[in-house]
């Protein structure tokens, strides 16, 4: 028998058994599952054993990421490696507070996000400081391996610091397209030898329409509670809980 077959025969179950009456109804907050597998989950859609929530896959409470990379290149026909260290710091509820790169050590890029409400949030750099105002943000749907979950993110920036005096006050009107494709459910191993047994492979798109027009398309993999782990040579190299 099908697993959602057999739910579907509990619920009647609890139906006919529990209340004598044909306008009964069973009332579930939360999700229903089988052997710990979420089969409906709490929007009432049956979930398949190849159906991803992207969502899951997001840090969900207070750590550091560390991902590292190796970044080659030529001056004057010899190569250079740099050492690249990317740290992601989230809140207990999972949202990003800061980024910081680093190159050979030196702190070359950061990123701090601050004063965040439902519809607003303030972004410092190293170069401005921005306010930003959300006017639609939308979810990425439950999707199969194979298909593409997207959402969007429609808000107004408004420049309140910056190095270049004529960019204060400047208002950018965005539309962003977030997406993720996965393609695969893997384990993936770090450090020495730890593994993180929730994970998929996914492509990654992100399409921005403001006065200048732009894409980005990378492969990620995420993994579920932590976020991104591998993207554009950068790798994991430590999860530290906060």
């Amino acid at each position: 028998m099908r697993k959602t077959t057999f739910v579907l025969s509990i619920l009647a179950f609890i139906g006919s058994a529990s209340f004598n009456s044909t306008a009964a109804s069973l009332d579930v907050h939360g999700d229903i599952k089988i052997n710990g597998k979420t089969v409906i989950n709490a929007e009432g859609v049956f979930v398949e054993s190849n159906t991803v929530n992207i969502n899951d896959y997001f840090p969900t409470s207070s750590k550091v990421v560390t991902l590292a990379a190796i970044k080659k290149y030529y001056v004057d026909g010899s190569m250079v490696k740099d050492n690249h260290i990317s740290k992601f710091h989230y809140e207990e509820n999972g949202n990003i507070k800061k980024e910081e790169t680093f190159i050979n050590n030196e702190l070359a890029f950061y990123t701090e996000w601050m004063n965040r409400t439902e519809n607003s949030v303030d972004i410092v750099t190293n170069n401005e400081k921005v306010s930003i105002k959300f006017d639609k943000i939308t979810n990425y749907p439950l999707v199969k391996l194979g298909a593409t979950a997207s959402r969007m993110e429609r808000y107004v920036s408004t420049i309140t610091e910056s190095v270049d005096p004529e960019d204060i006050d400047k208002e950018i009107h965005f539309l962003d397209i977030l997406s993720y494709t996965p393609i695969e459910k893997v384990n993936y191993t770090y450090g020495d030898g730890k593994v993180l047994n929730d994970c998929i492979v996914t492509t990654y798109e992100y399409i921005f329409n403001t006065e200048y027009s732009g894409s980005m398309k990378q492969a990620r993999v995420l993994c579920k509670g932590i976020g991104t782990v591998s993207y554009n040579g950068y790798n994991l190299v430590s999860i530290e809980d906060k």
